[in-house]
């Protein structure tokens, strides 16, 4: 059996659809768990009027704490073998639970692809079809042949085994903000030994509705402290400390801390307001001077910037992006 769990907070203009595209999946020996996150709108009462006709779903109601906490909630109640996620804003195309259940076989867990549906069309990203070890999956995510939203990001386009999440007492850390579905994935990626992709199916993520994720919270960043402590775990249990792999990892939190500098860039508000988060981002330790250096090298622009990750300045870290491109970069 595979449980369904659907973390879901005041969504009574989405949650019909979401649990509306678990019924319909080919694959029939599911549980749907539908965690109220404290909801003050209908919601309730749509999931009640599923449950009447269909007894595989399960309303859990707590006192509004976050998606991590819902998730949480859900993995506590589950009794399947198998767990995955659904966001209650995305749906799952048909085939969805079926594919990853005859895809995980004897591997400790299953991915697939994402599908993103936005006002502009959507955009896939799909992995191909393979078997890993742990250490040849993360060095793959790493270098892109996997992408790393497959990899690492969000606890959805998986199939996870419950024994290996209830067994090493893996949950997601309510304290963060962004981020804790990342750590979630390193530390289960730390209990497998193979690993599986698929590309017959993939996860509807609907970008149309503002959610957590795109919260502009001075403390959006601090995950990353974890993010990066499971990292190097997983680099050092899969024995690629002294490889190529690091300096990919480098990258990888390179490549992080220019999205999410681009993304307060983007956003329209104060000078001020975007030095805070500039500097918010620099004290997430989301990259070190080692980063840049494994990643960029040590010319000029480089070297500045390094000073700036020391001194943690959002002011001076502004200041370069403005001078970036004066700079070559």
């Amino acid at each position: 059996m595979v449980s369904v769990i659907i973390p879901v907070y005041n969504g009574q203009n989405f949650i019909y659809d979401a649990i509306d595209s678990v019924i319909k999946q080919t694959f029939k020996d599911i549980e749907i768990l539908v965690v109220d996150d404290g909801s003050t709108d209908k919601t309730a009462e749509i999931v009640y009027r599923f449950a009447s006709i269909d007894n595989r779903i399960k309303y859990l109601w707590q006192e509004n704490a976050g998606p991590s906490a819902a998730r949480n909630h859900g993995i506590e109640a589950s009794s399947g073998e198998y767990i995955a996620f659904l966001d209650a804003d995305d749906i799952l195309p048909a085939n969805y639970l079926e594919s990853l259940v005859n895809t995980i076989a004897e591997n400790d867990i299953a991915v697939c692809g994402l599908k993103f549906y936005n006002q502009d069309g959507s955009v896939e990203v799909m992995p191909s079809n393979g078997e890993y070890t742990c250490g040849q999956f993360i060095s793959a995510s790493l270098i892109g042949d996997i992408s790393p939203l497959v990899g690492f990001t969000g606890p959805v386009a998986r199939m996870f085994r419950r024994n290996l999440i209830t067994e090493n007492n893996i949950r997601f850390n309510t304290s963060y903000r962004y981020g804790e579905d990342t750590v979630f994935n390193l530390q289960y990626l730390a209990c497998c030994k193979k690993i599986v992709s698929t590309n017959s199916t993939y996860y509807h993520v609907n970008q149309q509705e503002i959610s957590l994720s795109n919260s502009t919270n001075l403390d959006k960043y601090n995950a990353y402290k974890d993010i990066k402590k499971e990292m190097k775990n997983l680099l050092f249990i899969n024995n690629l400390e002294n490889t190529s792999v690091v300096k990919n990892s480098s990258m990888y939190f390179v490549d992080n801390f220019f999205a999410r500098a681009g993304e307060i860039l983007n956003v329209n508000n104060s000078r001020n307001w975007k030095e805070e988060h500039l500097t918010a981002l620099l004290a997430s330790g989301i990259v070190d001077k080692a980063d840049i250096t494994q990643a960029r090298g040590n010319s000029l622009p480089w070297k500045l910037l390094k000073i700036i990750i020391g001194i943690k300045s959002g002011k001076a870290l502004l200041w370069w992006f403005i001078l970036a491109p004066k700079m070559g970069v």
